[in-house]
């Protein structure tokens, strides 16, 4: 794990504010979440792998962090809003 710039640790508790989300999944949860941990893990160009995608958010947060992004979900009405959401994130990209 690469150390905090900031110099501070984590906690096992995280308190993040909740998120909404207007498509038809029902469990999004807030960007905070993927961001903290892609950040955490991955560098610029890596793959940043989500095996239970529902609504994509892991994928939107890759994709703005400049990560390369595979994902896997069973439910095909899942799928169609990950493939909505990553479509085009950003309207500009620098």
């Amino acid at each position: 794990m690469r150390p905090n710039p900031k110099g501070k640790v984590r906690k096992d508790v995280w308190r993040l504010n909740t998120a909404s989300f207007s498509g038809a999944h029902f469990a999004v949860f807030p960007d905070t979440i993927p961001k903290i941990a892609i950040q955490a893990s991955t560098k610029e160009g890596d793959i940043v792998l989500d095996p239970f995608m529902g609504s994509g958010t892991t994928a939107v947060m890759a994709q703005r962090l400049n990560r390369q992004w595979l994902g896997i979900e069973v439910n095909p009405e899942y799928a169609k809003i990950v493939k909505d959401r990553t479509a085009q994130t950003e309207m500009w990209r620098c």
